[in-house]
């Protein structure tokens, strides 16, 4: 049997953990690859590593979560309902810009998770309960999905400009 040399075997395991890795994006919350087409035509600009600015990764001195968005600050504000199995917005496109801070305003009949498929994800928990709040900033230009994961909904597709 004939031995890999090192450079080889190592080119090897990087493809494959680039593939593994891939794997896993493509995977997402489970959808098919044609609803992933239809809810992303750009797609998802922003959302690969291997466009991102080089300029914008985190430096080593720099924490990898991204601050707390101030409590007050709100530069777009979406109102989203849950009653009886719908969800309201159901898929429309709200403009943003890079480092705005986007805030969900939540009333709900039941419980819910809310998906916002940014760089970094973000995951909110919602309790059947009104005037719930939950705010995340936008870091990177493209089209970043907010979605009901337990009803399947897209709530709405965020344009996120430079």
């Amino acid at each position: 049997m004939r031995s890999l040399s090192r450079p080889r075997a190592r080119a090897i395991a990087l493809l494959t953990a680039a593939l593994l890795s891939a794997a896993l994006l493509v995977g997402g919350c489970g959808g098919t690859d044609e609803e992933a087409a239809a809810s992303d035509p750009a797609g998802g600009i922003g959302s690969d590593p291997a466009t991102e600015d080089p300029t914008s990764a985190p430096r080593p001195d720099e924490p990898d979560e991204p601050d707390e968005p101030d409590e007050d600050r709100a530069d777009v504000t979406i109102e989203v309902e849950i009653e009886d199995g719908n969800v309201s917005p159901a898929g429309e496109q709200v403009e943003a810009s890079v480092g705005d801070v986007v805030v969900l305003e939540v009333d709900s009949d039941a419980a819910e998770e809310l998906h916002v498929h940014s760089t970094p994800e973000q995951e909110f928990v919602v309790v059947a309960g009104d005037d719930q709040v939950f705010r995340f900033p936008v870091e990177l230009p493209g089209q970043v999905a907010v979605e009901a994961h337990d009803a399947g909904v897209l709530v709405a597709e965020l344009v996120v400009r430079p």
